[in-house]
């Protein structure tokens, strides 16, 4: 069954509450070559993303146990159990 995952990010970090804690380290240095590729990543439009999501992946993946991570966060139907016995 498919599901939904809202991903961590700086411009609505309230409310957040991480569920679900992805390992990024096999991709981590090719996704940060990737979005230099953007001013914006580079800091040029005055926030520094590289610098922050490059420290909340090593702050995550020290949570989760691995050398770098992604916070997501399920939707709260998503998390809901229906059974009908345990």
């Amino acid at each position: 069954m498919p599901k939904l995952y809202f991903a961590d990010n700086w411009e609505d970090a309230t409310g957040f509450a991480p569920d679900t804690y992805l390992d990024i380290t096999p991709v981590f240095d090719g996704w940060f070559e990737a979005c230099a590729l953007f001013p914006m990543w580079r800091g040029e439009t005055g926030f520094r993303y590289d610098d922050y999501y490059r420290s909340l992946a090593v702050e995550r993946g020290c949570l989760s146990g691995f050398a770098h991570a992604v916070a997501l966060m399920s939707p709260p139907e998503q998390l809901a159990r229906h059974v009908q016995a345990l």
